[in-house]
């Protein structure tokens, strides 16, 4: 359990002991506060009270902490006189529900006159002091009542409810890549694009996507798979049989995939270069790490590996190095087979 401790300071206008010169005792001014706000069920709470006394007589007593019209728990308590201050306290481990906390003293006399009540602080309440105590599945300090996500495993309470799982019991990604599967064509999130659409461009599904997102989303995937190059491979494929274009696209689409990596790892470092060429212009020679620039190295070198990065680029997004290579090593089986036939 998470300890804590939640001040519940119980307040009292100041009342006046007639007897014995007692003029200023009590609890302290109209306030009431806490160390944690909010508390959850399970919490182990410390409840305090702070009593003062201002007069010239030390004062015994017992306090009756109340949580709605139930006792709580009892202290006692003795503060001296002169203006000191003493708290007392009750612990109580949190339930679900909504609750009233109060105090009240029960008991009061001068310090070791136990026949001397002070019948002016006899039966002084605090006032009130009004919590819901919540519980909170994933411990992030939200009440599950107010909480979205209860389970906190990145899918909020009304998606897990229209999929079906159980939104107080944290899922793994697994079994939400295994819903999407299986209805592709929904939309979880509701946000006018369907689960398969989102994967397609790498958005999540379970989270709301605007429309600009989405087309940026798609931009960056259609520049890092080469998206636009299959419009042209697909044109030439409808030439060839259907068993033959099926195989062919498959193969392609593995190799496009392998490559994306590969893509977006040299695209960022084109981007480092380009921020390289841009702070030796300004004139400035070391890098964000204290390091030396290509500051030797002439301008047209760095230009030529940018040129050199996106000629890489290029060829890996529209694959034409693998097809070329793949004609070429079609041309030479069937060079060896021709030369093979022709020496029988």
């Amino acid at each position: 359990m998470r300890k804590s401790v939640i001040i519940l300071v119980l307040i009292f206008t100041m009342l006046p002991i007639l007897t014995h010169g007692q003029s200023n005792a009590g609890f302290l001014s109209d306030n009431v506060w806490y160390s944690k706000d909010p508390f959850f069920v399970g919490d182990k709470i410390r409840v305090y009270s702070g009593i003062f006394n201002s007069s010239s007589s030390d004062i015994q007593g017992l306090v009756e902490f109340y949580k709605d019209s139930e006792p709580l728990g009892q202290a006692e308590f003795l503060v001296e006189g002169g203006g000191n201050l003493v708290r007392v306290w009750t612990d109580w481990e949190a339930q679900k529900g909504e609750y009233i906390f109060s105090a009240k003293i029960t008991k009061a006399h001068i310090a070791g006159k136990q026949d001397e009540a002070l019948s002016a602080l006899v039966g002084s309440q605090t006032t009130t002091s009004q919590r819901f105590v919540d519980t909170d599945i994933d411990g992030d300090g939200i009440g599950d009542e107010q909480d979205e996500d209860d389970d906190g495993d990145g899918v909020a309470d009304s998606i897990e409810q229209e999929l079906g799982t159980d939104a107080k019991i944290p899922n793994s990604e697994t079994e939400f890549e295994q819903k999407l599967k299986e209805q592709p064509q929904q939309d979880f999130d509701s946000d006018g694009i369907d689960n398969d659409d989102e994967l397609k461009v790498g958005t999540d599904p379970f989270l709301p996507t605007s429309a600009e997102q989405y087309i940026e989303a798609k931009r960056v995937s259609q520049d890092a798979t080469g998206q636009n190059s299959y419009e042209i491979r697909d044109t030439v494929l409808k030439l060839l049989p259907d068993t033959v274009e099926e195989s062919v696209k498959k193969a392609d689409n593995a190799v496009a995939k392998t490559f994306g990596e590969y893509i977006k790892a040299l695209e960022q470092k084109k981007q480092e270069v380009k921020g390289l060429i841009s702070r030796r212009n300004q004139g400035i020679f070391l890098d964000e790490d204290k390091n030396i620039l290509w500051q030797n190295a002439p301008a047209v070198a760095h230009h030529f590996y940018i040129a050199f990065l996106s000629t890489i680029i290029f060829s890996l997004k529209t694959r034409i190095l693998i097809y070329l290579v793949t004609l070429f090593l079609i041309y030479q089986i069937i060079k060896f087979y021709i030369r093979k036939r022709r020496n029988k």
